[in-house]
C-alpha cells in the first residue's frame, strides 16, 4: 500500500496562469467538428454522445496546463427544425480569476452548444 501524502497549505490566493478562454473556444470548436463530421441528430444516441464529447473537451483544456483550475464542461445537443434556441447560464465566482468559453456547431439537423468553466480553486 502506498503512503497517504499530506501536504501543506499554501494559502495562495492568486492563480499563476488565468483561464483561457480564446484557447478553449479552439478547442471546442476543433473537438466539436472532429467528432460531429457527417453525424445527424438520433435521439437515442445523444445522451452518450454528449458525455464523450464533454469528457474529450475537459481532457484537451487540461493539457493547457492551468493549475488549480476546475473544468466544468456542458455539451447540449438538439435536433435543428428552424427554431430559436437560448442557453443561459449563471454562476457565483470571482470575476478576476474565473471564465468560461463557449461555441456552437450546427449542421444539418444537428445543433450542439459547448460550454466550458474554468473556476480557480483556492
Amino acid at each position: 500500500m502506498y503512503p497517504v501524502i499530506e501536504y501543506e497549505n499554501t494559502y495562495k490566493l492568486e492563480p499563476d496562469a488565468v483561464f483561457l478562454p480564446g484557447k478553449v473556444k479552439a478547442i471546442i470548436k476543433e473537438v466539436l467538428e472532429e467528432n460531429l463530421k457527417g453525424q445527424t441528430y438520433k435521439a437515442n444516441l445523444m445522451a452518450s454522445r454528449c458525455m464523450a464529447l464533454s469528457d474529450i473537451i475537459k481532457e484537451r483544456i487540461r493539457q493547457l496546463e492551468m493549475p488549480r483550475f476546475k473544468t466544468v464542461v456542458l455539451v447540449l445537443v438538439g435536433e435543428n427544425k428552424a427554431q430559436a434556441l437560448s442557453v443561459a447560464s449563471q454562476c457565483l465566482w470571482n470575476k478576476d480569476t474565473d471564465n468560461f468559453a463557449s461555441c456552437e456547431y450546427s449542421k444539418g439537423n444537428l445543433h450542439v452548444v459547448a460550454m466550458a468553466f474554468g473556476v480557480y480553486q483556492e
